[in-house]
């Protein structure tokens, strides 16, 4: 047993996910283009990571196979930010329904993931009703309908910069902030499907989401992919005081 196993995984001889390149299958993803009330971005980034436009991604995910897991759903937000000189994307929160992926993505990855409930129902027709729940309210809602693409430019997603603050109970001791650089290497399955989307935002206890609004979904769209998930590399350390 290796010091990166024990250090990596708690208890090391029952890890709750396994270590290396976790490789993800079959994902297929709907995808919201939402123009944001200005400064909103900014707002959400954490330090050092700037803002990058007055847009967010709103991404909903069914994971056919990873590891050991089939058929996962997350839905997370995404910002444009840079870190640099260089643009990418950040992820200020996810809600995420497997307990190995709020895991190792929080605590390895820095992604700020909360458990909740995915609801994914599809017709005949290609249209997609989305839900995401926590403690029996209904935070979330999303439904897609195939369509026409529209003239609407995606923007580039780049790299994704995420920041873990490192701590300890001593509120004399500074916060380290850790930003990770990652990247996703695979490839896209299928043409993207193009459409129209809804979405409602809605609080509930612990989640205050109303205040992301007004965002107005400008495009939509569904990417078939399969990608790898490494483990980053951390760019910066800095202090910050508590």
């Amino acid at each position: 047993m290796t010091m990166r196993q024990i250090i990596a995984t708690i208890p090391s001889w029952s890890p709750l996910y396994p270590l290396g390149i976790h490789e993800f299958r079959d994902t297929k993803n709907v995808t919201l283009l939402c123009r944001t009330r200005p400064g909103l971005v900014g707002e959400l980034l954490p330090y050092p990571l700037t803002g990058g436009g007055d847009y967010l991604r709103v991404k909903w995910s069914r994971v056919g196979k990873v590891v050991d897991r089939t058929d996962l759903y997350n839905m997370e937000f995404i910002l444009p930010c840079s870190w640099n000189g260089e643009a990418g994307s950040h992820v200020p929160l996810e809600y995420i329904a497997d307990d190995m992926g709020l895991c190792v993505g929080r605590e390895v990855f820095a992604w700020p993931k909360k458990g909740g409930e995915i609801v994914w129902e599809e017709d005949g027709e290609g249209r997609i009703h989305l839900e995401c729940r926590r403690g029996g309210h209904t935070l979330i809602t999303t439904d897609f309908t195939p369509g026409d693409p529209g003239a609407v430019e995606w923007p580039a997603g780049g790299p994704t910069f995420q920041v873990r603050h490192l701590t300890t109970p001593h509120e004399d001791v500074p916060v380290t902030a850790e930003t990770i650089r990652l990247e996703f290497p695979g490839r896209t399955l299928r043409p993207p499907v193009f459409g129209a989307a809804t979405l409602e935002l809605h609080d509930g206890p612990g989640d205050p989401l109303e205040f992301l609004g007004p965002l107005e979904v400008v495009a939509a769209r569904i990417d078939f992919t399969d990608f790898d998930f490494g483990p980053g590399v951390v760019v910066d350390q800095s202090e910050i005081s508590r």
